[in-house]
C-alpha cells in the first residue's frame, strides 16, 4: 500500500487580516496610552504637589541657589525695600506663617516678574522702572506672592516632573533631558505663565490685598495698564526692526510718566473710555482669542478688577506712597544705557582706566 501526503488547501499561507490596518491601530493605540498617562500624571501632580509641606519646596530652592553672590550696596538696599513691602503684604494676603517669600531685583531690561520654587520672587528692572508708585508695586508683589501662597509654583513644577517621568517610559533620554531643563530653568519656565485659572486666582488675591492696604484698587488696574503699554512699545520696536529701521532705544522715565497720570487704572481719560494703549485694540491689531491664550487679556483683567471693586464698594483710585528711594537709586545705578550720552562716556572712561 502506498501512502501520499494530501495536497494543502489553496491559500493556506495567506493571511486574511489587513496588516496595514492593524499597524495603524497599534500606533494610535500606543499614542493614546501615552496621552492618557500624561493626562493622569498631570492631574495627579497638580493635586499632590501643592499638598506637600512648603519646607520641601524651600529646601529644593536652597539647593538650587548655591552660594549667595556678592551684591552691591544699592542692590542690597533695593532688595531690603522690596522685602519690607512683601512683609507688609503678608497680613492682607492672609499668607500662612510656614510659607515664606524672598524677593530680589534683577538687573535686566526684561519687562517681567515671576515667582519660582521656594517662595523666591524676582522683579526685573525693565518692569520696575515703569511703575509709578508703591500701590502698583504692591499689586505686582501681591500677585506673585499669591502664586506662592496658592502653591501654583509647586503645581507647575510637579506637573512638569510628572510629564518628564512619563516621557522616560517612552524614551529615557527624552525624559531625563526634560527633567533637567525643568530644574535648571525653573524661573524661565515659570516666567512664561501659569495659565488663566492660576492668573485669575492671583489677580483676585492682589485685589483683596490692595484694597486692604490702600483702600482702593488703583494700583492693580494701573499695573495692567503699564504692562499693556509696554507690550505695545515692544510691538512697535519689533515692527521697526522688521522694516529694517535703525534700532531706537526708548528709555521710559523712572517711576512712570509724570505727564500721564493714571486715573482709575488708565493713563488719562475716564474709567469708561476704551483703553487705547491696549495692544489688542491699538492700530487695528487683531486680538488673540481668549480661549487660545494662556493668560487673561489685559483688558479682561482691568475689567475684572473694576467689577470686583464695584461689587465690594472699593474705590477705583486713591492716594499711594512713592516708590522707596532705595529702589529708585538702584535703577539709576544699574540702568547705564538709559543715562545721557555724556554720563555714559564718563562712566566708560572710568571703567577703561587702568
Amino acid at each position: 500500500m502506498r501512502f501520499e501526503n494530501r495536497l494543502p488547501d489553496e491559500g493556506i499561507n495567506a493571511q486574511p487580516e489587513n496588516l496595514g490596518r492593524e499597524a495603524i491601530w497599534l500606533i494610535f493605540g500606543a499614542i493614546a496610552c501615552v496621552v492618557a498617562l500624561v493626562v493622569l500624571a498631570d492631574v495627579g501632580a497638580r493635586w499632590l504637589a501643592p499638598r506637600l509641606p512648603f519646607s520641601v519646596e524651600r529646601a529644593l530652592a536652597e539647593r538650587m541657589e548655591g552660594k549667595s553672590p556678592d551684591l552691591s550696596p544699592e542692590e542690597r538696599a533695593a532688595n531690603a525695600a522690596l522685602q519690607d513691602l512683601a512683609d507688609r503684604l503678608r497680613g492682607p494676603l492672609g499668607m500662612p506663617d510656614d510659607i515664606t517669600v524672598k524677593v530680589r531685583v534683577d538687573d535686566s531690561d526684561v519687562i517681567n516678574a515671576y515667582a519660582t520654587v521656594g517662595g523666591r520672587i524676582v522683579i526685573h528692572r525693565g518692569l520696575l522702572r515703569r511703575l509709578r508708585d508703591e500701590s502698583e508695586l504692591a499689586a505686582l508683589l501681591a500677585h506673585e506672592m499669591a502664586h506662592v501662597q496658592h502653591r501654583h509654583v509647586a503645581a507647575s513644577i510637579g506637573r512638569g516632573l510628572a510629564i518628564s517621568l512619563v516621557l522616560s517610559v517612552v524614551s529615557a533620554d527624552a525624559g531625563g533631558q526634560a527633567a533637567s531643563v525643568l530644574l535648571e530653568q525653573t524661573g524661565g519656565l515659570l516666567a512664561r505663565g501659569y495659565g488663566r485659572d492660576h492668573e485669575r486666582e492671583a489677580d483676585a488675591s492682589a485685589m483683596h490685598a490692595a484694597a486692604s492696604l490702600y483702600g482702593h484698587v488703583g494700583g492693580v488696574t494701573a499695573l495692567f495698564d503699564r504692562i499693556s503699554a509696554a507690550r505695545l512699545e515692544q510691538t512697535d520696536q519689533d515692527a521697526g526692526n522688521t522694516r529694517g529701521e535703525p534700532a531706537r532705544r526708548r528709555c521710559p522715565p523712572i517711576g512712570g510718566d509724570p505727564a500721564s497720570p493714571v486715573v482709575q487704572g488708565k493713563a488719562g481719560g475716564s474709567p469708561d473710555e476704551p483703553d487705547s494703549t491696549s495692544p489688542d485694540r491699538a492700530r487695528g491689531a487683531p486680538a488673540v482669542p481668549t480661549w487660545l491664550s494662556t493668560h487673561p487679556t489685559d483688558d479682561d483683567r482691568i475689567e475684572a478688577a473694576r467689577t470686583w471693586a464695584r461689587a465690594q464698594g472699593v474705590p477705583l483710585s486713591g492716594a499711594a506712597a512713592a516708590l522707596a528711594p532705595a529702589l529708585l537709586d538702584w535703577i539709576r545705578a544699574t540702568d547705564v544705557r538709559c543715562r545721557p550720552a555724556a554720563s555714559n562716556r564718563a562712566a566708560n572712561l572710568r571703567l577703561d582706566q587702568p
